[in-house]
C-alpha cells in the first residue's frame, strides 16, 4: 500500500513537471503588443508630389504598423486563441511575424507566423503560409489564420491609382499613375 502511494505521488509529480515544462517551453520569448500608428497614405502622396516621382516605398516598419492595425481589429483566431502582440520582419514577398497569443485567456504562447505578400489591386494581401511554435509547424489553416488585407489603393486621393507593386528586401515599392479622367 505504501509503495502504491509513493508510486502514485511520483507519477503525479512527473505529470505536473511535464505540464510546467511544456508551459515554459511555449511561452513567448519577448513582450509584444498590438499598438500601432495608422498607415498615412496621404503623407506618401505628398512626398511623391514634392519629389516629382510617381512612386514611393512602404518600409518594413510601415507594413508592420499596418499588420498590427489589422490584427488589433481581428485578434481572435478562434474562441480560445487571442493574438496579444506582433512584430514582423520583411524579406521580399515573405513576412515572418512573431506573435504572442493567449490560449483560453490564461496560457501565453509565442509563435512565428509566415505570410506571403501579394498584390490584388487595390489591396496588399498577406496570405498566411504556416505557423511555428518553437520547432513544431502547423499549416495556416490548422492554426485558423486568415489573410491580412491592407487597403492601400482605397486610401489614395482622387485621380491616383497604383500601376505596379514590387517587393524588395525590406520594403514594398509602389508606382502610381495619375489621371484626371
Amino acid at each position: 500500500m505504501k509503495k502504491a502511494a509513493v508510486s502514485l505521488l511520483l507519477v503525479c509529480v512527473l505529470i505536473v513537471s511535464a505540464g510546467l515544462g511544456m508551459l515554459w517551453y511555449v511561452r513567448p520569448e519577448q513582450p509584444l503588443d498590438l499598438e500601432y500608428k495608422p498607415l498615412a497614405i496621404e503623407n506618401k502622396v505628398l512626398e511623391m508630389i514634392s519629389s516629382r516621382k510617381l512612386e514611393t516605398a512602404f518600409t518594413e516598419e510601415e507594413l508592420n504598423q499596418a499588420l498590427k492595425e489589422w490584427l488589433a481589429a481581428n485578434n481572435f483566431l478562434s474562441e480560445h486563441w487571442e493574438i496579444t502582440g506582433a512584430q514582423g520582419r520583411l524579406n521580399g514577398e515573405r513576412m515572418d511575424v512573431d506573435v504572442n497569443v493567449l490560449y483560453a485567456g490564461r496560457v501565453p504562447v509565442g509563435a512565428t507566423a509566415v505570410y506571403r505578400l501579394t498584390w490584388d489591386n487595390p489591396n496588399l494581401i498577406a496570405e498566411p503560409v504556416e505557423v511555428q511554435v518553437k520547432r513544431a509547424k502547423v499549416t495556416a489553416a490548422q492554426a485558423g489564420l486568415q489573410p491580412v488585407v491592407i487597403p492601400i489603393g482605397d486610401q489614395l486621393p482622387l485621380g491616383f491609382s497604383i500601376s505596379k507593386v514590387t517587393f524588395e528586401a525590406k520594403s514594398v515599392r509602389v508606382k502610381f499613375r495619375f489621371s484626371l479622367l
